[in-house]
């Protein structure tokens, strides 16, 4: 039997500018992999800093499962978002595809060329299941 998770990470604009990340989970073994079974952007966070524009990735450096734009970052949902929201996409082909083995999952930023300074924190619920 697989093992399910449920992590909560907060994403803050202070540890992604700069080329950082939010991890949500690091392997302890360079077999682990795991599929995303659901993320939850949690409502009620704090608005990244007008200016930027980047977007944030829920990616393992190969598969990205989710790309949240940079418009629903510097406007915080009030209420919570599940998976496949518009805000929370499904992307195309990956809602069922396992990390590369021992890759840490993290949230990054993409796209765009301006961090957001530091401003600017949100949450995610994210299901895990290791599946190797």
């Amino acid at each position: 039997m697989s093992d399910v998770k449920i992590v909560d990470v907060v994403v803050t604009a202070a540890l992604l500018d700069g080329a950082g990340s939010a991890n949500v989970v690091v392997p302890l073994n360079a077999t682990d992999q795991y599929k995303i079974r659901n993320i939850i952007l949690v409502g009620g966070g704090t608005n990244f800093a007008a200016g930027g524009n980047r977007l944030i990735d829920l990616t393992d450096g190969t598969t990205v499962w989710t790309t949240i734009a940079n418009a629903d970052i510097e406007a915080a949902p009030a209420a919570s978002l599940m998976y496949g929201n518009a805000k929370v996409p499904f992307l195309t082909g990956k809602s069922d595809v396992a990390s590369v083995a021992g890759a840490t999952i993290a949230f990054k930023y993409s796209g765009g060329t301006t961090d957001h300074g530091g401003v600017g924190s949100i949450t995610f619920a994210v299901t895990l299941e290791k599946v190797a």
